[in-house]
């Protein structure tokens, strides 16, 4: 699965390129078609932070939470929470195109509702 998220995060980062739809699972076998390259992508977990960023998206990462310091840049990068707790006002005011989170961590709660409101998300423990 580390190349299906690597693909996911390279195709978050293709904006403002060339694009075509693409399809991968992410690592809770859910299917994730990525048609409009994500102008607009919420973090919420270090790890995929960083690989956002090391992929060339790290202009479109609009929000994050604490410890999402490498690289240096994503240190400006405004933050929404930390791991356990996300402002979810905060998050459905920046109307984010998708959501980063890794499945095993954050508050599951959380991630539901983030679901229900209809806001696309992945989940990739390979991004953290």
């Amino acid at each position: 699965m580390a190349v299906q998220a690597l693909t996911l995060c390279l195709g978050l980062a293709s904006a403002g390129r060339a694009f075509a739809a693409h399809t991968v699972s992410d690592d809770l076998s859910r299917q994730v078609t990525v048609r409009d390259p994500p102008l607009r992508i919420v973090s919420l977990a270090p790890g995929a932070t960083e690989m956002l960023f090391a992929a060339g998206a790290g202009a479109q990462v609009i929000a994050t939470v604490e410890y999402s310091d490498q690289p240096p840049a994503a240190r400006r990068v405004a933050r929404i929470g930390d791991v356990a707790a996300v402002d979810m006002e905060r998050l459905v005011a920046l109307r984010p195109d998708v959501v980063v989170a890794w499945p095993a961590g954050g508050n599951p709660a959380q991630r539901e509702k983030i679901a229900r409101l209809n806001i696309r998300s992945t989940n990739s423990r390979w991004c953290d």
